[in-house]
This record gives structure tokens, C-alpha cells and sequence, in this order.
């Protein structure tokens, strides 16, 4: 699987290969799985609005009133369009920014609190587009879903995660992580061919992208949860 984000840069977490070798990757090799982790995320929401304690029109004014007095922009935002990438919130893990975390091994590795993220989604700028009006995939929304998702249920995500979609199907070999990486089977990189940049993405700290990406697993637990979410488990 091969995801390209912006022009410059592209994350490989499996192809087969180990990246930049030729050695097989087994079906038991740890990856970071990265933007697929916001699949999870949205079974997750989906979860609550059939429970009845979250609704897809709700606004990030009613659910999240303190990053949106830094974000005032994001008020009207609903849980809707961030689902569906159409908020128009700018993506703090842009090109310009995902390129610079290549080149600072410290930034990559820091411990990110909610706080930081905000500001630095804060930094990208204002909105991209009304609320609603068009698309843009923005690692952002999928960061402040997972905010939200923690506010509703009183629960951290690594419980979310673990409780309500790798325990009831068996994935005992994925994790959400937030804190850098131990040292276990974990195999990916990432590269920059504008900065020309090999880093391994287990020299990086997934609590920088929260419910956007912070989920590692293999190929098989993945297999299992693409066939338990097209057949429905996941909702009553």
C-alpha cells in the first residue's frame, strides 16, 4: 500500500517488500498503518451515533469549545464534514511541515499533547473553503475527531481502540500508540524526494497524528478487520 501525501512526500507501510530491500515482509510484520487508522476512527464514531450519544450534525462548538476558541473558524464545523474530509480545516501535517520533520529528528519524536496540535493546526492558516463547500484530505480532522471521541466517552483512545475494535475480533497484534515506538517488530519508511530524506517511521512519535494515524498492525489483523467491517460487526 502506497500513500502519497501533497507532491513531495509518500509513506510506504507495505508493499510486499520490506521498503528498500528485497526481503519479504511476513504476515505477521508490524507496520504503522497510518491514514488507514482513520477507518477505525470512523467505525468508532459511527459506533456512537447509533448508541444516540453523538450526532454527525453536531459542531465542534458543541463538542470541543476550547480548541475552538483558538480555532474560531471551525465553530460550525460538523462531526459530518470532518468525517468526510470536507471542513476545510487546513492539514497541520502538510507537505512544507511533513518535510521538516524529516530533517528534525527531535520534532519527530516529541511527545505532542492536544495543545500542540491545535496550535499547530492553528499555524497552517485559516480555513481552506466553507464548511461543506469541497474536499481535502487534512490530517486535521481526523485529530480532532479523535479529541472528540474522548470527550463523549470519558475514555482514552488506546481504550477505544483496544476495547472496541481489536479486542471483539480477535486483532491481538495491533495497537494504538501514543508515545514512541519500543523496540518490536515495526517495519516502514517514509521518504522525501524534494529534501532526499530516508527515515524508518519507527523513529517517529505517532501521538503526532492521534486518531489520523497513531495505529500499528500487521497484514493479517488487517485482513480481519476490513472482512469484520464489511460484514457488519462492528454495529448492531
Amino acid at each position: 500500500v502506497q500513500a502519497v501525501v501533497g507532491e513531495t512526500f509518500t509513506e510506504l507501510v507495505v508493499a510486499g517488500l520490506v521498503p528498500l530491500t528485497t526481503t519479504n515482509l511476513s504476515m505477521a510484520a508490524k507496520y504503522l498503518v497510518g491514514p488507514i487508522t482513520q477507518t477505525m476512527t470512523a467505525v468508532l464514531v459511527l459506533q456512537l451515533v447509533e448508541q444516540g450519544q453523538l450526532s454527525l450534525s453536531n459542531t465542534l462548538g458543541e463538542q470541543l469549545p476550547d480548541v475552538v476558541l483558538t480555532l474560531a473558524y471551525t465553530q460550525n464545523v460538523t462531526i459530518g464534514q470532518l468525517l468526510e474530509h470536507r471542513s476545510g480545516i487546513p492539514d497541520y501535517l502538510g507537505t512544507s511541515e511533513l518535510e521538516r520533520l524529516c530533517r528534525d529528528s527531535a520534532a519527530r519524536m516529541k511527545q505532542y499533547t492536544p495543545d500542540d496540535v491545535v496550535k499547530m493546526i492553528n499555524n497552517s492558516g485559516g480555513a481552506s473553503f466553507t464548511p461543506g463547500a469541497d474536499f481535502e484530505l487534512s490530517t486535521s480532522n481526523y485529530y480532532l475527531i479523535g479529541l472528540v471521541l474522548e470527550k463523549v466517552t470519558g475514555m482514552s483512545l488506546f481504550h477505544l481502540f483496544q476495547t472496541k475494535i481489536f479486542d471483539p475480533v480477535g486483532m491481538c497484534h495491533s495497537e494504538y500508540l501514543n508515545a514512541t515506538p519500543s523496540p518490536v517488530d515495526y517495519t516502514g519508511s517514509c521518504w522525501s524526494n524534494t529534501v532526499g530524506v530516508t527515515l524508518d517511521t519507527k523513529n517517529y512519535n505517532p501521538s503526532l497524528a492521534g486518531a489520523a494515524g497513531a495505529v500499528v498492525s500487521n497484514a493479517a489483523d488487517m485482513a480481519v478487520f476490513m472482512m469484520k467491517l464489511f460484514s457488519g460487526v462492528f454495529f448492531s
